[in-house]
């Protein structure tokens, strides 16, 4: 187990929050919209519809282990996807998705029990394999925006943005769908963060002193899904 990172942050105003919030959600949607109506110009068979479900998250620190005294915390994902078949078996599929993160804090000597909570929009672009009739195995990039991030113990919530500061997120998903009937399917994936929820955190040794070592604080997520094909 690590010890607790020393997090040496940015001022506030370096994040003017409403406006970065507007313009980068604005281009995800822009994004998620040209690739979905893609689709359908350039491949003729192609779906969409709607899916949600529940996150059990977590935060490992330098891909060593979780952070001190967390545990996984539940959170909700929902809504939309489309795809398109390239070939017999194979397919691409995008997704646009709000996804509850973070973690939960267990009660020590030293404070009580909470959680930290970051919403994200998600943006997935997976290729998928139908390995058989009902049975469909994805793997691909997963991008995702920082709408907000809080902490809460007892009944004290409190803004952290300005410390967990990283707004984009970048991981890997891969994950298997069930087809239950023609319109719908049930599905479990993990996604595996690669970039830092905080820019500037350093390792503390146990005195609270800084090793020197940057500390990378990244996302761990499994879902649980039900989707409805619209079409």
């Amino acid at each position: 187990m690590l010890p607790k990172p020393a997090l040496v942050c940015p001022k506030n105003d370096r994040w003017p929050q409403n406006n970065v919030w507007r313009g980068n959600m604005k281009q995800l949607l822009i994004l998620a919209c040209l690739i979905t109506l893609s689709f359908k110009p350039i491949l003729a068979q192609y779906n969409y519809g709607i899916k949600g479900g529940l996150n059990l998250t977590n935060n490992v620190v330098n891909q060593q282990s979780t952070i001190n005294d967390s545990k996984y915390k539940p959170g909700i994902h929902f809504g939309f996807f489309a795809s398109a078949d390239v070939t017999e078996n194979i397919d691409l599929q995008a997704e646009l998705l709000y996804s509850g993160k973070g973690y939960r804090f267990v009660e020590t000597a030293f404070s009580e029990s909470g959680n930290l909570r970051l919403n994200y929009l998600n943006l997935p672009l997976l290729v998928g394999y139908k390995a058989t009739d009902v049975i469909r195995l994805s793997i691909g990039p997963e991008m995702g925006y920082l709408i907000s991030a809080t902490t809460k113990f007892g009944s004290d919530k409190i803004d952290v943005g300005d410390k967990w500061d990283n707004k984009f997120d970048i991981g890997i998903a891969a994950g298997l769908d069930y087809t239950l009937n023609e319109k719908i399917f049930t599905g479990i994936r993990y996604s595996h963060g690669l970039t830092s929820v905080i820019r500037n955190a350093y390792i503390s040794d146990n005195n609270g002193n800084s090793t020197g070592e940057r500390a990378k604080f990244q996302n761990r997520t499994l879902q649980l899904t039900l989707g409805y094909l619209l079409k």
